[in-house]
């Protein structure tokens, strides 16, 4: 059996960029405080377009996407991120003021490593995105080894 690190510490963080893809400004800069005070670098974009063309230019290496479902004007954060995962492998977390079944079940269409609601806790966000990067962590060993991961 293979186990992989668990993130715990401020150095395991501070190499991984976080792609925060947030409509709202004051949001935003909440968001990255608690991200930052967490250890990770952070870049924030308001617009779901302009989170597509940043991935796909390859100006910096993002590690995780932190998706506002609800992105104002524009394509949403679900069609933003059905874009990035039909050319790059990169695990994406929804983020959304709502928690109602109609928007879980629309994320349910792309594939995520979670969903964090707006003005959950510093330790919620900040563990439910150390989670998503070990079990992306663990897709690739799988994927690279050949081994077929338990109820896939």
């Amino acid at each position: 059996m293979f186990l992989l690190p668990i993130l715990t510490n401020v150095e395991d963080l501070s190499s991984k960029t976080i792609l925060l893809v947030e409509d709202d400004p004051i949001m935003g800069m909440l968001e990255t405080r608690h991200l930052k005070r967490a250890g990770f670098g952070v870049i924030h974009l308001l617009q779901g377009q302009e989170a597509i063309d940043f991935v796909f230019s390859e100006q910096t290496k993002v590690d995780i996407v932190l998706m506002d479902i609800d992105l104002g004007r524009g394509i949403d954060g679900i069609e933003t991120a059905r874009e990035i995962l039909a050319n790059a492998r990169i695990p994406i977390v929804f983020l959304s003021s709502y928690g109602g079944s109609e928007v879980i079940e629309r994320s349910k269409s792309v594939k995520s490593y979670g969903y964090v609601i707006k003005n959950s806790s510093e330790k919620e966000l900040v563990y439910i995105i150390k989670f998503a990067l070990n079990e992306f962590a663990a897709e690739l060993v799988s994927l690279e080894s050949g081994i077929a991961k338990p109820g896939a």
